[in-house]
């Protein structure tokens, strides 16, 4: 079927008659159409993306993650994204220690307040990341 299509094809493109694409047509959907030996067992339902469900679940701290990166982009001159992906991470292990270490997370939250600018809540959820 597909050699006939290609016949067809060739036929149209030497005579420039292009309804003879229609045949090709034909035989290319049936020779497809034959050459299937069985159906398909299972077929899988439509579902709404995971992904999306999955970042809209995330959005709230996402956009907590960039509101405190934009206020420390100020103070360490890097990029949001370097801050969000790398640096942040960084602070928050280095607050993890401090507080392990023996210091009170007031006291902290308070350096975090005058030096970076960044509320209790804020110095909390960095903490946290």
């Amino acid at each position: 079927m597909l050699s006939y299509a290609s016949l067809f094809y060739n036929l149209a493109s030497k005579s420039q008659y292009y309804t003879y694409w229609r045949y090709a047509n034909a035989f290319m959907a049936s020779g497809v159409a034959l050459a299937k030996t069985r159906t398909a067992s299972v077929s899988q339902r439509y579902a709404f993306p995971r992904v999306i469900k999955q970042l809209s679940g995330t959005k709230a701290s996402r956009n907590q993650a960039l509101s405190i990166a934009s206020k420390l982009q100020r103070v360490l001159h890097s990029s949001r994204r370097r801050l969000v992906h790398y640096e942040m991470k960084v602070l928050a292990q280095l607050i993890r220690k401090e507080i392990e270490a023996g210091a009170t997370k007031d006291n902290i939250y308070d350096l975090m307040e005058y030096s970076y600018g960044l509320a209790k809540a804020e110095a909390e959820f960095l903490a946290s990341y």
